[in-house]
């Protein structure tokens, strides 16, 4: 034992030394940055507020004009920031060269008001900042650096193309310039190395704003004021894009940015030392030796835990702490100790073997002491009828007479002989069952007669006799007999109230129907039983429901057997034929019944019902099963609306029915492609133009045919379905607006439910990033019913969307709940006037009035005003005299596919527009 200690130890020492050693040169740096990628994006963290990205997106591009830009625009992008009360603004541009002189004087100025709080990029070429022995200086113009500080910006690429370190700064010509990201979180140490950067902030959770906004000041002064800002360039055509772990391609800017928040926070990575993590595998190995050694499976359910647990701790420390543990050792480390140990393992087994060959010798000696020890009685007699042998069970069950032989009873012993005499063979013996009286008790029993032929030698040199026998087999089943006929009054009544079960009920109800005479059918639901079990107690609330199912069955001659549904629901049907006259009298019936008080264990209790019934006439193809529903639904409206009683309505029921036909449809309507989306064109009053189009989903079931969206958003919306639906409907539209012009929007309908749902804002950020649908191009519609729900988590979730710049309208308005305190506290960019104030323009003055009293408000809340239902052209003349911004209706073209939007008219003059 001590030799075979002595034999791991050693083996685990070396195992360690070999993995230390390849750790150290590099071995397992791909897996370690694979664990650590892994680790970082399983715990993704926000970056915090202080930084803000004005991005040099291709929509500025657009409006500004060829890159690169006039120093002008620069200036007043960094005037409009420091106007803002900027903290600090960092330029990530090369200003090493002169541009037009009005806009170098106009930057100059700038940064002369900025006061010294801008810093300009420099850079070292090549762009790796190692030693090379020739290196060129980008530094900004002599005029602006003695206005502004110099920020390094090289960032430093591994073998593999991806940033993954940050230098903390370099020497320019003597002069130490930190790094943008160092001046950024005010980490100004002079020291030439790299840092770790923490790939597990989110860039998408910086701040960011198009660049175009800020030279337009389209912003609030509070989303600059005592923050950093980063100008930068996020458009693919200026090429400032780098490989990061975890995020794949990000700009050059936010690479900056993370960095920032990395040193201002103290969250750059740091490595735990391999030598800890080789104590660590030590200590494991010795571990499953000593404990698992004996035991193959467990030894690996073992390893595959350990390195489970160290993965999750590895997590926990970067989660914690930003360290970084180098696991990558332990795989191929515990994997060859637990090879060897199987094979150690392997070898033992083959040895056990050996040894279990041994224990067939005890065989038989092992049945022997079965056959006596059995709880079934085992009996084995000869063609003479004579007990040979019999185990000791036999003669506990038996008995013996008075010289001592096993008492079998002689009706028994009658069918073993005839048994073993008889000609029929059978596969396998038959079990026979057979009343018997024991001691003056009668046992029920069950038996089987196996016979056997062995050969009995008569003499040395004649042939053996064959003979037979018989093992007889008996079981004592009394007390399974009777827990049988329990167990099978069980499956026909409830245990608790003796009730009939629901099987049972519709097979008596249905010979009941068979009679062809009128039956009721009575559905009940007991009212302030659950009351009664709170405060009484269960064991209170059973009592009552045994008592009131009792009175229930001693009721009266007109009613079948109580049927309990569920918990606290029942059923009886009518025994006698039954009429219009008679129903009030047999409710009423049941009525009293029930409400009589109940005194059940020194307590008072009393319960209340509600009656749902159905009548079947003696003409009606009515099954049983449809009668006991018809009372079910009878009574689910009774409950809704309060009612005592009431009976099936067929029309409400073909209502319900339809409604659960739909729902069970639509499980599979959208996985075989029966819902499409149509779209509904939007034009500008102003100019006559495209400005988008409303995404508007449609169903065509095979089994319904075209199902309206009034009837079928409804039901969505009760079963959630509406979340699924909803976010393909989301997908297909954001496909299609990328082949219609770039200048329109594509509005989709949002439900309140799925504002509610956990995964709206991950459903709409990844739909925009598959299809690559610019935010601002996507405008998101709800109605007024959000109103009625919990309004300030949807508030929350319109600003989140709000912020990459998703639009967001306000369908319908007019018809619903909205309330001009959450209104104005909605993020809105516009408000769709309800078609029903559009078809009464001409007809109605009020109309009229709240037409321009609505654009009035539109206005006031700085919000686009559309209407829709625009279908003549006198709809058109009055918008347009009242200011409306946008049009949508009939006139400009039906809900059509998107082929045919595409073919539309990008320009229409809207008094001279004909119908499409």
């Amino acid at each position: 034992m001590r030799h075979t200690h002595l034999n791991t130890i050693l083996s685990a020492v070396l195992v360690c030394a070999v993995s230390l050693a390849a750790q150290k040169l590099g071995v397992f740096q791909d897996l370690d940055r694979i664990l650590s990628n892994t680790r970082m994006a399983l715990a993704p963290k926000s970056a915090s507020e202080s930084i803000v990205f004005v991005a040099i997106d291709a929509s500025s591009l657009d409006a500004v004009g060829t890159w690169p830009w006039s120093r002008g625009v620069h200036a007043s992008i960094l005037d409009n920031l420091t106007n803002a009360g900027a903290a600090d603004v960092f330029f990530d541009i090369d200003f090493d060269f002169p541009s037009d002189t009005d806009g170098d004087r106009a930057f100059i100025d700038a940064l002369d008001r900025a006061g010294g709080t801008t810093y300009l990029a420099a850079f070292v070429q090549p762009s790796s900042i190692s030693n090379s022995d020739v290196r060129h200086y980008n530094l900004p113009l002599a005029a602006f650096a003695e206005r502004s500080w110099p920020a390094l910006v090289n960032v430093i690429t591994d073998e593999q193309g991806l940033v993954r370190n940050y230098p903390l700064g370099d020497v320019i010509d003597g002069q130490f310039i930190p790094s943008a990201g160092s001046l950024i979180a005010g980490h100004f140490v002079e020291a030439k190395h790299n840092v770790e950067i923490d790939f597990s902030i989110r860039p998408q959770s910086f701040q960011v704003i198009s660049a175009i906004d800020v030279i337009e000041r389209r912003f609030p002064d509070a989303l600059f004021e005592g923050r950093s800002v980063i100008v930068g360039a996020s458009a693919i055509e200026l090429g400032d894009q780098y490989a990061v772990p975890v995020h794949g391609v990000v700009p050059g800017p936010l690479v900056h940015a993370l960095a920032a928040e990395t040193l201002r926070y103290g969250l750059n990575p740091r490595w735990l030392m391999a030598e800890i993590l080789t104590i660590v595998l030590f200590i494991l190995l010795c571990f499953l030796h000593i404990r698992l050694k004996h035991s193959p499976v467990a030894f690996v359910v073992a390893i595959v835990a350990i390195l489970l647990v160290v993965e999750a701790c590895a997590f926990g420390l970067f989660r914690q702490s930003s360290l970084l543990v180098p696991s990558a050792m332990l795989y191929p480390s515990l994997i060859a100790f637990g090879l060897w140990r199987l094979a150690t393992l392997l070898t033992k087994s083959r040895w056990d073997e050996r040894k279990t060959s041994a224990k067939f010798t005890n065989t038989r000696r092992l049945l022997e002491q079965v056959f006596d020890d059995s709880t079934d009685a085992f009996v084995i007699i000869d063609e003479e009828g004579q007990i040979i042998r019999h185990s000791r069970s036999a003669e506990q069950l038996f008995g013996v007479d008075g010289a001592g032989r096993l008492a079998i009873p002689a009706g028994l012993h009658r069918h073993v002989m005839a048994e073993m005499l008889s000609d029929v063979r059978t596969a396998a013996p038959l079990i026979h069952s057979m009343a018997i009286n024991l001691n003056g008790h009668m046992r029920s029993i069950e038996f089987s007669i196996a016979r056997s032929h062995f050969e009995v030698p008569i003499s040395q040199n004649a042939d053996a006799n064959v003979a037979i026998i018989a093992t007889l087999m008996v079981r004592d089943v009394t007390e399974t007999k009777q827990q049988e006929r329990q167990i099978a009054y069980l499956s026909n009544h409830d245990e608790l109230t003796g009730a009939l079960r629901r099987s049972t009920f519709l097979a008596f109800l249905k010979l009941r129907l068979e009679v062809g005479e009128p039956v009721a059918v009575f559905a009940l639901n007991l009212q302030r039983f659950r009351t009664i079990n709170v405060v009484l107690g269960r064991n209170v609330g059973d009592a009552v429901l045994t008592e009131m199912s009792n009175r229930l069955n001693s009721l009266d001659e007109w009613f079948s057997a109580t049927t309990r549904l569920d918990a606290d629901n029942f059923a009886i049907f009518t025994e006698k034929p039954v009429d219009a006259d008679v129903i009030d009298k047999l409710t009423a019936m049941i009525v009293d019944c029930i409400r009589a008080p109940y005194r059940v264990a020194g307590t008072n209790g009393q319960l209340d019902v509600r009656i749902g019934y159905t009548v079947v006439t003696e003409d009606d193809e009515t099954t049983a099963d449809m009668a006991l529903e018809q009372a079910v639904e009878a009574l689910e409206t009774a409950k809704s609306t309060f009612a005592a009683t009431s009976t099936h309505d067929p029309a409400l029921s073909k209502k319900q029915s339809r409604f659960r036909a739909i729902e069970r449809a639509m499980a599979d309507a959208l996985a075989n492609r029966e819902f499409h989306v149509l779209y509904q064109p939007q034009y500008s009053m102003t100019n006559g133009r495209l400005t988008g189009a409303e995404a508007l989903v449609r169903w065509k079931s095979p089994s319904f045919g075209p199902v309206f969206p009034d009837e079928f958003i409804p039901i969505t919306e009760s079963t959630g379905f509406i979340v699924e639906l909803g976010r393909w409907v989301l997908q297909e539209a954001a496909k299609d607006a990328l082949l219609m012009p770039p200048d329109t929007s594509m509005a989709v309908n949002v439900s309140g439910v799925q504002l509610m749902h956990a995964e709206v804002i991950s459903d709409v950020l990844a739909t925009l990033k598959a299809t690559g649908l610019p935010p601002s191009r996507l405008c998101l519609e709800i109605t007024e019913s959000v109103f009625l729900t919990s309004i300030e988590p949807i508030i929350e979730i319109m600003h989140d969307l709000r912020f990459p710049g998703v639009k967001w309208a306000l369908d319908d308005f007019g018809t619903g709940y909205s309330s001009m305190a959450y209104l104005s506290r909605m993020p809105l960019d516009k408000i769709k006037l309800d078609k029903a104030f559009i078809m009464d323009l001409g007809r109605d003055p009020k109309s009229r009035t709240i037409l321009h009293t609505v654009g009035e408000l539109c206005r006031g809340l700085g919000v686009t005003f559309l209407c829709e239902g625009v279908e003549t052209a006198e709809h058109v003349r009055i918008l347009k005299s009242e200011n409306c911004a946008e049009m949508q209706g009939y006139f400009f073209g039906k809900p059509m596919p998107i082929d045919d939007l595409l073919k539309l008219p990008t320009f229409v003059s809207p008094l001279l527009a004909s119908r499409q």
